[in-house]
């Protein structure tokens, strides 16, 4: 490989860890998130539980409210007041609040439909 495709190798890598959000708790235990090449203050207490994904933080605060953060305009949504602690991956997250099963779908939370019904 030439040093020119070397560097450009490591330039690509290097744009592409700078893109994903990486949350982080303080000495203070302030939640603070790391996006963007900017650090931003969610939460002054660390949360219960916290999964980074593609461009988005998801948490539950110590409130035991569900959130989003979103890097791009610095966004911060509230998915569920309370529901079951969420499963999740690299790019898809879900929860049951209730005995709906949910999702993040464009920054937002969405309902997704029952996949089959069971009758007794």
């Amino acid at each position: 490989m030439s040093r020119a495709g070397l560097v450009m190798s490591v330039l690509l890598v290097v744009d592409a860890i700078a893109q994903v959000p990486v949350p982080f708790v303080t000495e203070e235990d302030r939640f603070m998130v790391f996006a963007e090449g900017r650090f931003e203050k969610l939460e002054p207490r660390p949360p219960a539980f916290v999964h980074a994904m593609e461009g988005q933080v998801i948490y539950r605060d110590h409130q035991g409210q569900l959130k989003i953060f979103l890097p791009d305009g610095r966004r911060l949504h509230l998915l569920d007041r309370n529901g079951e602690e969420p499963r999740g991956t690299r790019t898809r997250i879900a929860w049951l609040s209730h005995d709906t099963l949910k999702t993040v779908r464009e920054g937002r939370r969405a309902s997704l439909p029952p996949v089959c019904r069971i009758s007794a």
